[in-house]
């Protein structure tokens, strides 16, 4: 531990007595240079006090020369931070913000200062039904306040709501309607579970609810009734009845057979139509509809005088006996005609020795019959020979007539049938061989030599 006796300074202080300024005091410094003992007088106090400072003695510890050439040790007054009353730091309202006003000072003086630039932006807050929002203005920064606008309030509630009210926070009295646990049919209120008659329909309070009044939802449920109607009659709702009935709709004809009080299989015909009678040619039966009933009505044909018109060539005279009144008609014939001569189907005739014509039939949604003429080519007879015509022959036979031969000069010159020709030295003889085939002969005649 280093010990601090190069300088001491000594306070006198007695009891009652006030320390004077002026008091001196000897004082007794050991030099280690020159280990002498000075004597020196300083002053025993100081002028002045610290205001919340605490006083500091500067020993020279730390400067050699100052502690070689000062005598008196030097007083300086800096912050007591242990003892000091520092005040607190004051809650600025309004948006203000805390300012130190006096920087560097042992104790600090706050203030509190409005920097409008420095107010927070604030969202509108969202005020209840009771409350407005309004602007409140301050000694700084303006802020946003759900203020009280609202007054008591009362009122009936409708059918199948109760009443309920209850004090704001502003002290206003507020009546509410509240659902309850009913449903509400036509002004007539039924507890859930219940069940009761509405017309045809039977309802019941359900357990669901609805979602803009959450009042519980009424299901109704229509009568279960018989609507399989016989064939020819259609169900239709009768007024002022739950269930409607069976209407006749339609005639039916009786060719089916009765199982019990019903016809089965018979054939419908709506009303107004007419048809005849499958069993009596010349009836004709009608469905009529009479107020609610509908049925079948019977009238006898008239027949008119039979009308067998004068048909043409090509066609026939055909009567339908099938009807009540037969009626007669020209109708094609399965034939073709061809210079007023019918030729039947699939029939082939002779127009003459070359020609020869067949009626084709053409099948199709509509049979149509079509004549089909061919005619005989004859052919061309090669040369020498010419074409002799045959009775009851479309085309002749072709007769050997002359032959044809080249002289050395290139002339073509011709010769009848068995007839000779002499040119020079040669002698040239046509005939016809046992086939019927032209035969030139040539001789040649050899001079001897002189």
């Amino acid at each position: 531990m280093k010990l601090r006796s190069e300088v001491q300074v000594v306070f006198f202080r007695r009891e009652n007595e006030e320390q004077s300024s002026n008091t001196v005091r000897e004082k007794t410094i050991v030099s280690r240079s020159r280990k002498k003992k000075v004597t020196s007088h300083c002053w025993a106090g100081w002028r002045g006090g610290c205001r919340r400072r605490r006083l500091f003695v500067w020993d020279g510890e730390d400067d050699e020369e100052k502690r070689e050439s000062k005598c008196c040790p030097e007083y300086e007054c800096v912050c007591d931070l242990v003892t000091c009353d520092l005040p607190e730091v004051p809650r600025c309202e309004d948006g203000q913000t805390v300012v130190l006003k006096n920087p560097g000072e042992c104790q600090p003086i706050y203030e509190c200062v409005c920097k409008r630039d420095e107010c927070p932006l604030q969202a509108p807050p969202t005020c209840p039904a009771h409350r407005q929002l309004s602007v409140k203005k301050t000694t700084c920064c303006d802020v946003f306040e759900c203020g009280c606008n609202c007054q008591n309030s009362t009122h009936a509630c409708s059918a199948g709501f109760v009443t309920s009210s209850s004090t704001n926070d502003c002290g206003c009295t507020e009546t509410n309607c509240l659902p309850d646990k009913v449903c509400v049919v036509g002004a007539l209120v039924h507890p859930v579970g219940s069940e009761w008659e509405e017309g045809c329909e039977k309802c019941t309070c359900t357990q669901l609810q609805d979602k803009g009044t959450l009042l519980h939802i009424a299901q109704c449920t229509p009568p279960v009734c018989d609507r399989t109607c016989p064939r020819g009659s259609t169900y239709t709702p009768s007024t002022g009845e739950c269930c409607g009935k069976c209407t006749p709709t339609s005639c039916v004809e009786p060719e089916g057979e009765m199982r019990g009080d019903t016809l089965t299989g018979g054939t419908l015909r709506n009303v107004g139509d007419v048809w005849q009678s499958p069993r009596e040619k010349c009836v004709l039966h009608q469905c009529v509809k009479v107020k609610d009933e509908v049925f079948i009505s019977a009238t006898n044909i008239s027949c008119p005088a039979i009308n067998t018109p004068s048909c043409p060539l090509g066609t026939e005279l055909r009567c339908n006996t099938q009807d009540c009144c037969p009626h007669c008609h020209c109708a094609p014939m399965d034939a073709c005609v061809l210079n007023h001569t019918v030729i039947e189907a699939g029939e082939t005739r002779l127009m003459d020795l070359c020609t020869h014509c067949e009626c084709m039939v053409e099948d199709g949604a509509v049979r149509k019959y079509r004549l089909s003429c061919k005619r005989i080519s004859c052919p061309t007879c090669p040369m020498g020979y010419t074409l002799q015509k045959q009775e009851d022959a479309c085309c002749g036979h072709c007769v050997p007539t002359a032959c044809f031969m080249q002289r050395p000069d290139g002339k073509l010159i011709n010769l009848q049938v068995n007839t000779t020709s002499k040119d020079g030295c040669n002698l040239y003889t046509c005939s016809v061989n046992s086939k019927g085939d032209l035969v030139l002969q040539t001789k040649v005649t050899t001079c001897p030599p002189f």
